[in-house]
């Protein structure tokens, strides 16, 4: 019985790890252009809707991990006996 839920649940686990690395929807950018035509007589305004995916690339630079004890002085008071 232990077996079989050991099996379940890492089962269940390994699903979820998979799930989470899936990468993330870019959802598309609406933007709106403005074009001026003009012909001999007569002025025209068009305007386009235009929907561009935008990528965000985040850069990250790796930090030197903090030290546990930086900063805190330990004395050390030995005593050997008799």
């Amino acid at each position: 019985m232990k077996s079989k839920l050991l099996i379940y649940v890492s089962v269940l686990v390994a699903i979820a790890m998979l799930a989470s690395c899936a990468p993330a929807q870019v959802t598309p950018e609406k933007v709106i252009e403005t074009v001026v035509v003009q012909q001999p007589g007569e002025k025209v305004v068009e305007t386009q809707i235009v929907e561009v995916p935008k990528e965000v690339i985040k850069e990250v630079t790796p930090t030197a991990p903090a030290k546990p004890f930086e900063g805190v002085e330990l004395n050390i008071l030995t005593f050997t006996g008799p």
